[in-house]
């Protein structure tokens, strides 16, 4: 069954706008949530719609900070900055992503680049996803880096920006095919570091599963 993927192509075509604008955005003396603020309203001016909050991630920390409202961060020289993107039209997702340095290094965003346009060209209906982990893992060693095993991209529905399958970045060995007009969203990830990441302690992004009832205290005046 063909699905129509127009809504998918208008968000995608937004979200690379907002890859620029970012790039413009994020620079020294900025905040964090200047910038937050910025591309978020970006997002709408351009007529999508927000389908997560904008991550902000600096340096050690690979992805998935969101700004509170207090927060005081200010982007500095020397700076690694991951600017994680979701941009919605009527619940068909682009979930995008850009890596900004303040500094004159460029050498693991061209491997993360290079691992990404590879496994493009790659992808069809058919390959398997240890085939497209294989690729990533392969560009981003010959380039002196690691990718990080347990980050990976994943599929997309409308509406649920994180369905299986999970897309690798490193040979997992998995032989799930991709199937005709399925949504995905291959998202290499480069270290000098060992490979893994770990949790952090606090958590600003929720899902809505579903609505409940609520009880609601009774007054007596």
């Amino acid at each position: 069954m063909t699905i129509d993927l127009s809504d998918w192509k208008k968000a995608g075509e937004i979200a690379a706008q907002i890859r620029d604008f970012a790039r413009k955005t994020v620079k020294v003396d900025v905040s964090l949530l200047e910038a937050t603020n910025l591309i978020e309203q970006k997002i709408l001016g351009l007529g999508g719609g927000i389908a997560f909050p904008v991550d902000l991630s600096i340096n050690e920390m690979a992805a998935h900070y969101s700004a509170v409202l207090d927060d005081k961060t200010v982007f500095k020289d020397g700076n690694l900055i991951k600017v994680d993107i979701g941009v919605h039209i009527n619940g068909a997702i682009a979930d995008t992503a850009v890596t900004i340095s303040l500094d004159s290094k460029k050498e693991l965003i061209d491997a993360t680049n290079k691992a990404l346009s590879e496994a493009i060209k790659h992808v069809k209906t058919g390959i398997a996803l240890f085939e497209i982990g294989e690729i990533i893992n392969q560009k981003i060693t010959e380039d002196g880096f690691v990718p990080i095993r347990n980050l990976s991209g994943h599929g997309i529905e409308r509406y649920k920006v994180h369905t299986s399958p999970t897309v690798p970045n490193f040979n997992n060995k998995d032989k799930t095919t991709l199937k005709e007009d399925q949504v995905i969203a291959i998202e290499p990830f480069a270290t000098d570091g060992i490979g893994l990441v770990i949790e952090g302690k606090q958590s600003f992004i929720f899902e809505l599963f579903s609505k409940k009832p609520q009880r609601q205290e009774k007054f007596i005046l």
